[in-house]
């Protein structure tokens, strides 16, 4: 880690990068006001809970209220629901790029999104699902294998778990670097002679 991770005053311990990945993921904040009573009902309606309420007099029509809502919505969840009752449609996307919680994330996230692509299959087969992942920032030695085969790994858990048969892996790299202190171990492996796919 760079010193100005480490130096993050939201970090809450030696090994905690923030509310990056994961918590996005599963648990993105979605924050509303509602400044009538039927549009809180409405929000509460579709998950939303009241976090606030405030009162305030505004010229001469008298008092008026604003609630602040908050719900969590689990993208992951989201994103299976609709592969499950709507493959086609072009917004399955679980995406880790909350702009309004950046400054607490000791590492705003590297792989930023995942977008899904649900096509039907050859002679009326099953569908086939691909992945497009993206990254804003690309560590070439370590980050970028293991973001490739976990994203490899999370197409195949999502079209197993809704009855697609897997396809590609499309990965975009924004910012490709290797570290200095990487290049030694770079250059060995690159000596090495290439050996068959297993």
């Amino acid at each position: 880690m760079t010193p100005g991770w480490l130096a993050n005053p939201y970090r809450k311990g030696e090994d905690d990068l923030g509310p990056i990945y994961g918590k996005q993921w599963t648990a993105w904040k979605d924050r509303r006001m509602a400044t009538s009573s039927d549009e809180r009902d409405r929000l509460l309606a579709k998950g939303y809970k009241v976090r606030m309420m405030s009162d305030y007099v505004h010229s001469e029509d008298g008092k008026h209220y604003e609630w602040l809502m908050e719900r969590e919505i689990n993208q992951l969840e989201e994103a299976l629901k609709k592969l499950l009752t709507d493959p086609s449609d072009r917004r399955i996307i679980v995406s880790g790029w909350n702009v309004g919680e950046l400054e607490t994330m000791a590492l705003p996230p590297c792989h930023m999104d995942y977008r899904f692509v649900s096509l039907s299959g050859e002679d009326g087969g099953p569908r086939v699902l691909h992945v497009v992942m993206t990254m804003r920032s690309t560590d070439m030695y370590l980050g970028l294998p293991f973001n490739m085969a976990s994203t490899e790994m999370f197409l195949h858990v999502m079209a197993r778990l809704s009855g697609h048969v897997t396809g590609t892996v499309t990965v975009q790299l924004t910012n490709a670097h290797i570290y200095l202190n990487h290049m030694d171990k770079v250059n060995q492996q690159l000596a090495f002679a290439p050996k068959s796919l297993p």
